[in-house]
């Protein structure tokens, strides 16, 4: 396929959903973060696709990212985002606004355990997530601080005096 409209028409007639291989000059990043309860959020960026785990090229910050264009320059692989042997170079502005973004989030919400934004394809005109996923803890209940007369207030079925064994709490 040549452009979008081709890839819609071609949809359109062998049906959607349809997956399409990414070529031309395209780099894959991997965007991410963690909050650790002792510590708080930690954020990440790497180079993406099937090299990233074999070359571990990452980068990683405490939010708030005040400096992700510096960060992106610590990866081994920033060379190919300038544009390497011939190719383009990408939109790192897209993919720094991103990793700001990314750890912003990780701060405004801690309840967040982990994120992760792989892959990221960056072209010469931008920065697109693929593919996100989250991680939330588990929710336990609160437990009710009450004791003596509302504890047992709250167990009683209507119209009846003192606690049961059986009742449920009245919502």
């Amino acid at each position: 396929m040549e452009d979008a409209e081709a890839a819609a028409a071609a949809g359109a007639r062998i049906g959607f959903p349809i997956v399409l291989k990414a070529k031309g000059p395209v780099h894959k990043s991997d965007i991410g973060g963690v909050n650790y309860p002792a510590f708080g959020p930690l954020v990440m960026v790497g180079m993406g696709g099937v090299m990233a785990d074999l070359l571990a090229d990452r980068a990683f910050r405490v939010p708030p990212v005040a400096d992700a264009a510096a960060m992106i320059e610590e990866l081994r692989c920033a060379p190919l985002l300038h544009g390497y042997r011939g190719s383009p170079p990408v939109d790192i502005p897209a993919l720094a606004g991103q990793l700001e973004r990314v750890g912003r989030l990780l701060e405004d919400l801690p309840q967040v355990a982990e994120l992760d934004l792989n892959p990221v394809v960056v072209t010469p005109e931008g920065a697109t997530t693929v593919d996100a996923r989250t991680d939330w803890p588990p929710v336990i209940p609160r437990p009710h601080h009450c004791s003596g007369a509302c504890a047992d207030q709250r167990l009683q079925p209507s119209g009846t005096s003192g606690p049961t064994s059986h009742s449920l709490p009245e919502l």
